[in-house]
């Protein structure tokens, strides 16, 4: 797993499970951004985010980014099936 990708699910499991909505809650596009572009130059970055929401909206847009999905069907149950 990416470095950057730990370090920001560790910052939200210690900053943001607390936060109601936390992964609903949008952060501005420009600090979106901001900390989009710090992390890819310095994922340990991640601690001085005062943000948790900021945090868990560059982990969305992180996922969203990869080639393949973050989840593989590969060990984990089936989806429900549609009658």
């Amino acid at each position: 797993m990416p470095l950057v990708l730990q370090l920001m699910l560790a910052y939200i499991t210690e900053r943001g499970l607390a936060v109601e909505g936390i992964f609903r809650e949008s952060a501005g596009r420009s600090d979106i951004a901001l900390w989009i572009s710090l992390l890819a130059a310095n994922p340990a970055g991640v601690e001085t985010c005062g943000s948790p929401c900021v945090i868990a909206a560059c982990l969305k847009r992180y996922l969203r980014k990869l080639a393949r999905p973050a989840v593989v069907a590969d060990g984990s149950p089936a989806p429900v099936q549609p009658h």
